[in-house]
């Protein structure tokens, strides 16, 4: 035992159940249409994509200490849609195409990270403290589906829905650091709960009107929402690490 302990973990193989929250930003155009003319105002919301699936991390040779390279990919499928209502774009409108009733935005997110990570934790019987910092990419798949209503002339009817779906795949740098607990589950054997913070660079699917002041960022027309995916957002982890 005491050998085990002085030469640090063992390389192993670790099978994780994983939540990632995806940070993004819904960038948009609110127009008060009560005043003449018309003001355009720029506004943004915070959003959190959810998506719950597998990663496993598999060990590079070279450990030192306590410490230990490794690369770890994953796969994780929506937990979720993030919606956006349209009458969000519109103010004091007395109709219901200019207060775009019945329009509603949603997007959702499946994320495929692959990352090169700094491992740490120490051989012991009892519960012990771990983490890990990690560097890579993260693929992004990103739904967006939409819904576009029309009313008639005397705005009494709907005569026309417009659903239309998208799909686009972006790849984008990522860092992550994770800390928690390593539980001993049997010999070579060890759970490991952890919790942490990842960060994503921006990818924007916006348009950005430099004309106007202020300036005004929205989707592919002005009357559309504009999504982003980056920033600082979380994640959960439940792994069974097995020594090699």
């Amino acid at each position: 035992m005491l050998a085990v302990l002085a030469a640090g973990p063992a390389l192993s193989v670790e099978y994780a159940l994983t939540y990632i929250s995806v940070p993004g930003q819904i960038d948009y155009v609110r127009t008060n249409v009560g005043v003449a003319p018309a003001v355009d105002s720029p506004q943004s919301d915070l959003a959190s994509f959810g998506a719950f699936g597998f990663v496993a991390v598999v060990p590079i040779p070279g450990l030192v200490g306590p410490f230990a390279p490794a690369v770890e990919a994953g796969f994780a499928l929506p937990a979720g849609d993030q919606a956006f209502d349209h009458r969000n774009l519109a103010l004091n409108a007395s109709s219901h195409n200019g207060r775009h009733d019945g329009d509603f935005t949603t997007w959702n997110v499946t994320a495929v990270p692959i990352l090169v990570a700094v491992r740490y934790s120490r051989a012991s019987e009892n519960v012990t403290f771990g983490g890990e910092v990690g560097l890579g990419v993260f693929f992004l798949g990103v739904t967006t589906d939409r819904t576009l209503t029309t009313y008639n002339a005397a705005d009494t009817t709907i005569i026309e829905h417009v659903t239309s779906s998208r799909q686009d795949v972006a790849l984008t740098p990522a860092v992550q650091a994770l800390a928690g607990l390593v539980v001993p589950a049997s010999e070579g054997v060890d759970l490991r709960l952890y919790g942490g913070l990842i960060w994503l660079a921006d990818v924007a699917r916006t348009t950005t009107s430099d004309s106007a002041n202020p300036v005004l960022i929205y989707g592919d027309a002005k009357d559309l929402p504009g999504l982003t995916i980056g920033g600082l957002g979380f994640t959960l982890r439940l792994a069974l690490n097995v020594n090699l």
